[in-house]
């Protein structure tokens, strides 16, 4: 007869098995976006802007969009108030941001817009596996859910009622 402990032991093993192979479908109105991690395990997923494509990380740390300013100019994104910036606080550094309003991107073939895109110049090292940051404000609006274990997020379609 097996102890407790032993019962315990073998559901630890069988149920991750168990967990993995129930990945649920996404609801009618989303649609599925593969997900890839930096190296420091955050998860990043390709933006399209006109023809480039742009990797972003997913914060819900952090409530806005940004966008390294070197990858907007890139971009040819001009900011609404180009010689007027403030002050932002990213991974203890102080930086300099300013923004560009109504911005339109692809994820896989689905046409967003966020209302407001914060422009900053992003500290160097930590920030070379992607150029922009999707925050709570984008999160929020798409209902996003990210799936870590299935390597997946899952975005309400930009038309759905529920989206606006």
């Amino acid at each position: 007869m097996k102890s407790a402990i032993q019962i315990s032991l073998s559901l630890l093993v069988v149920f991750p098995l168990v967990a993995t192979s129930c990945r649920r479908e996404p609801a009618k109105d989303y649609f599925e976006v593969p997900l890839t991690f930096t190296d420091a395990g955050l998860p990043v997923i390709t933006v399209t802007f006109t023809d480039a494509a742009v990797p972003f990380i997913l914060d819900s740390g952090t409530s806005q969009c940004l966008i390294d300013s070197a990858t907007a100019e890139a971009l040819q994104l001009s900011p609404i108030h180009p010689h007027s910036s403030s002050e932002v606080g990213i991974q203890g550094e102080t930086v300099k941001q300013t923004h560009v309003h109504d911005v339109s991107f692809t994820i896989e073939n689905h046409v967003f817009t966020v209302q407001t895109l914060m422009i900053v110049d992003l500290p160097g090292g930590f920030w070379d596996d992607f150029h922009g940051i999707l925050g709570m404000t984008f999160l929020r609006s798409t209902r996003a859910v990210i799936d870590i274990e299935g390597e997946r997020l899952l975005i309400q379609e930009p038309t759905s009622p529920r989206a606006q």
